[in-house]
């Protein structure tokens, strides 16, 4: 049985994990674009920090990563700004999609009996993380409709900060640059998903 210390160094462990990752794949390998960012496809990470780290420790992780690649970068002006909507992006997408879990198909009520089954049998009764693996394993719907929803807030946030930092009409002209960034980082994400087996999604999700 896992103790409660060696579960939160393995989410560490994790976190570090994603937050390289997201930093990786932000800094170098990146497109400039003539608003001054840069398409990437380091939000295929943050995307993936949600889903498999969960909200905590998800948005922590792509929001440094993140924020890293702006620093190191020559972003700096951007790098608060970059922290906040990553970590916005990975909570909302961890949020949604155990919340899409319970809205898209059958899989709430096969969870629910399969839990009275074991309690009946006497198996073990399968926790939060078991349930969320099933749901990573079956319901694609909802994790698309997750990440869809995330990418929409981070453009929202870089919008709000670009008003701010220069005007409306600049901010407004960067909009669709950063929608085709979230179109990538969508793309990058269910990708890579997909492509997984179930034991990594296992090894991976809390």
């Amino acid at each position: 049985m896992t103790t409660s210390t060696e579960n939160t160094t393995k989410k560490i462990v994790h976190a570090a994990l994603f937050a390289a990752l997201s930093f990786v794949l932000t800094y170098f390998i990146k497109i400039p674009l003539p608003t001054g960012g840069y398409i990437h496809p380091g939000d295929g990470m943050v995307l993936l920090s949600g889903l498999f780290l969960g909200p905590v420790y998800g948005s922590i992780a792509a929001g440094i990563g993140s924020a890293l690649a702006d620093l190191l970068g020559g972003y700096v002006i951007y790098a608060p700004a970059t922290f906040l909507a990553k970590a916005a992006a990975a909570a909302t997408c961890s949020l949604l999609c155990r919340r899409f879990y319970v809205i898209f198909g059958t899989a709430g009520s096969q969870s629910r009996q399969a839990s009275l089954q074991t309690m009946e049998t006497g198996a073990r009764i399968p926790s939060k993380a078991d349930t969320f693996r099933n749901m990573l394993r079956h319901k694609c719907p909802g994790t698309i409709l997750a990440c869809i929803a995330a990418e929409a807030l981070m453009v929202s946030v870089y919008f709000v900060f670009e008003c701010f930092l220069y005007n409306p009409a600049a901010a407004l002209l960067a909009v669709p640059f950063n929608c085709i960034q979230s179109a990538f980082g969508i793309l990058v994400a269910t990708t890579l998903f997909a492509s997984m087996n179930a034991k990594t999604r296992d090894l991976l999700t809390h």
